[in-house]
């Protein structure tokens, strides 16, 4: 969908929400193995206010994908079938799978839309914006072998041999509609990623990317990148992910969030083969699952000031970190500090400048802060960001289905439509279902 036009829908679905909103998440008792992180984060507020990100997309690049789970069963999830991956025979990988490879997309997912269902009474992955509406797509890929969750990383494309996955699952994101990209996976710097980096920039989409686990061994390159929010994991004792007993540092490090000692849907890495299942739960550690948190918190913020753009969003979360951060206090540890829904839900992110804080003008930085200029001053075949919501709330059959409608409909569409609106809304049920046009982690 074009994002201008899922403008007059998201406005439309704003309105219709005054009346019929998103299941809250059952939150009697919260508690359990891996879930510290919705106590300590406050999680429950916010739902209770009735902020859960509706009306906002947020989108994830990730490995395949595992839907069938009881704490997404009701959450809006749009999945891009096929993968972007090439299979032995050269034909692409399907994106979703029951097979345990699919336990880090599927739990990185959780960690945005899901509602905290678990198997057999007990409590499941909670997610930080269940009413979001969620597009996933599958840019790596993880084949089964031996032992069950090998994991490489790896994606052979399917038609263009030159073509990065990735980068392709991004530009796909961009053009359905996504207002925040989360990724994952430890992604290395590639010339081939600045088109699309200052695409996102320029279009006003935000991407959060996760450092890596293991400096060193892992790529920090692609959240090393201008314009791009990178996202350090804590503990529940506030501690960062260390290696070797050493907290991990990163010269480019915007904030932390839980990460560590997280609940995981799906068995342990060192359950025996044959007994490994979805319904078993594990403890996992790593800025993967740092990172859907801080997307879903962006989308919870973009739900209550809907006018705000990425830049300001990007500004909100830095200035409010903790208890608040305005004179913008930064370490390579925590970045600019833990992230904080409660505090950005109190200030209004439109009172921030238009311009992405994390663009800087140095000449080691990719892209250029002069390409971002450059970007933002040539005219655009795509649509400038706004003040208006740009969220998309379309259940339409395919992911990009363009809608054009003159400025004279939309008003016989508010005034004589919404009744009819507000009734296929209240009947529309979320689906998880892929649409007619087909469906290096850094986390364990």
């Amino acid at each position: 969908m074009r994002r201008g036009s899922s403008r007059l829908i998201a406005a439309l679905a704003a309105t219709a929400a005054l009346v019929v909103g998103p299941a809250l998440p059952a939150t009697a008792a919260v508690d359990g193995p891996g879930l510290w992180y919705v106590d300590a984060l406050h999680l429950t507020d916010a739902w209770e206010a009735g902020y859960t990100g509706a009306g906002v997309t947020v989108a994830i690049i990730d490995s395949q994908f595992h839907p069938d789970i009881p704490t997404l069963a009701g959450a809006d999830i749009t999945v891009r079938e096929p993968s972007y991956c090439a299979d032995d025979d050269g034909g692409a990988y399907p994106a979703t799978t029951d097979s345990l490879t699919a336990k880090h997309g599927t739990n990185t997912a959780s960690l945005i839309v899901g509602d905290g269902s678990g198997s057999d009474g007990e409590a499941g992955v909670y997610g930080a914006a269940p009413g979001a509406k969620l597009l996933y797509y599958t840019g790596v890929i993880t084949p089964p072998t031996a032992g069950g969750l090998q994991f490489d990383g790896q994606c052979r494309p399917v038609d263009d041999p030159t073509s990065i996955t990735t980068i392709e699952a991004v530009n796909a994101a961009i053009d359905d509609g996504a207002d925040i990209i989360s990724i994952s996976l430890a992604l290395s710097a590639d010339q081939d990623w600045i088109p699309t980096i200052l695409r996102a920039a320029r279009e006003g989409v935000v991407i959060v990317a996760g450092l890596p686990d293991k400096p060193g061994s892992q790529s920090d390159g692609f959240a090393r990148y201008n314009s791009v929010v990178a996202v350090q994991a804590i503990g529940s004792d506030g501690a960062a992910l260390a290696t070797d007993g050493v907290p991990n540092s990163f010269e480019k490090v915007t904030v932390s969030n839980a990460g560590i000692g997280i609940l995981n849907q799906g068995s342990s890495l060192d359950t025996p083969t044959a007994d490994k299942n979805w319904t078993d739960q594990s403890l996992a550690d790593g800025t993967s699952f740092a990172t859907p948190l801080t997307a879903a918190f962006l989308a919870v913020v973009k739900q209550k000031y809907p006018k705000a753009t990425g830049n300001q969003l990007i500004q909100t979360l830095i200035h409010n970190t903790g208890g608040g951060n305005p004179d913008l206090l930064h370490d390579n540890t925590f970045g600019y500090g833990t992230a904080s829904l409660t505090t950005m839900l109190t200030v209004d992110p439109t009172t921030y400048p238009d311009v992405n804080p994390l663009i800087l003008d140095d000449p080691d930085a990719v892209p250029a802060a002069a390409e971002f200029a450059q970007e933002s001053a040539a005219p655009s075949a795509s649509e400038s960001p706004s003040t208006a919501p740009v969220a998309s709330d379309d259940d339409s059959a395919g992911l990009a289905v363009p809608v054009i409608v003159g400025i004279a409909v939309v008003g016989v569409l508010v005034l004589a439509g919404l009744v009819v609106l507000i009734v296929v809304l209240a009947r529309r049920r979320p689906s998880a279902s892929p649409p007619t046009t087909g469906q290096t982690q850094t986390g364990a």
